[in-house]
């Protein structure tokens, strides 16, 4: 590689991740294991590199999921299947206005907080 020339890291890891990371272990490896340099070419902080490096030590050079560990207050599936099915059966939604929704009167039950979400996720 020439001096002084830039490999967009950036865009290389919103098209692949993995690939990205593969890359900039094959030019670390290339240049001698040089920390600083390998930044400087991919235009990325050298606690980026150290980030791969140890990606590569777990052996995963794959994205770790953003989702939660657990999710302590998440509506069970059997009370979002409920209100999906009184949702198509009445055919009503959650208004936007704070008071009770027709929805939550044909469960027969208070309205969660959640249940305007609840309803969108599964329409969409």
């Amino acid at each position: 590689m020439q001096h002084g020339a830039r490999i967009d890291y950036k865009t290389l890891r919103r098209i692949n991740p993995e690939a990205a990371r593969r890359a900039v272990l094959e030019y670390l490896a290339s240049c001698g294991h040089n920390i600083a340099e390998t930044a400087r070419v991919f235009g990325i902080t050298r606690p980026v590199v150290y980030d791969i490096l140890a990606k590569q030590g777990v052996g995963n050079l794959q994205d770790r999921s953003r989702a939660p560990h657990r999710q302590p207050y998440k509506t069970s599936a059997a009370v979002e299947d409920q209100v999906v099915a009184a949702k198509n059966k009445t055919r009503l939604s959650p208004p936007a206005t704070p008071r009770r929704p027709p929805l939550a009167e044909s469960l027969g039950r208070q309205p969660a907080p959640a249940l305007c979400g609840l309803v969108r996720r599964q329409t969409l």
